[in-house]
């Protein structure tokens, strides 16, 4: 049975030299960790003209500026290395952010990892979204039954 752990972070553009480093992190972490073989680096992009199309203040979602989805998708088979592939998934999304020069840690919820604080999965630059993301959690949600996946946290 296969384990596995996404990290991953958003992009504006993609940058060569960005690029390169994150090859150059992956293969000397498949040298070092051959467990990690059927790991990946991945880069997704898709269309973008009818979601760009949509006013960022008419939606929950809050990266609208960004274009890329990059992640290290670390895959694994036995228990005995969640700790160390967890620490080796963290560096490697720590590599795609650095490298690509952004200013701050963004993800896709669908593509969290789980240890991201709210303002990286649910706020943006607008700051509006968490303000109302945690008043209707308050509202709907206020003994917290839905809080196994990314939950919205009621309090920092």
């Amino acid at each position: 049975m296969t384990r596995r752990g996404h990290f991953s972070t958003q992009l504006r553009t993609f940058i060569p030299a960005a690029i390169r480093n994150a090859k150059t992190f992956y293969d000397d972490t498949l040298i070092e960790h051959p467990w990690l073989n059927t790991s990946a680096m991945i880069w997704e992009q898709y269309p973008l003209q009818a979601f760009k199309a949509v006013p960022a203040a008419s939606t929950a979602y809050p990266h609208r500026d960004m274009n890329i989805i990059s992640l290290f998708m670390v895959n694994y088979q036995s228990a005995s290395y969640d700790t160390l592939a967890e620490e080796i998934g963290k560096r490697g999304r720590e590599v795609l952010l650095q490298s690509a020069g952004e200013d701050g840690h963004r993800v896709y919820v669908n593509y969290a990892f789980g240890d991201e604080d709210n303002e990286v999965v649910y706020e943006g630059p607008e700051g509006w979204r968490l303000q109302r993301l945690r008043k209707l959690k308050k509202k709907f949600d206020p003994k917290g039954v839905f809080n196994s996946y990314n939950p919205i946290k009621l309090y920092k």
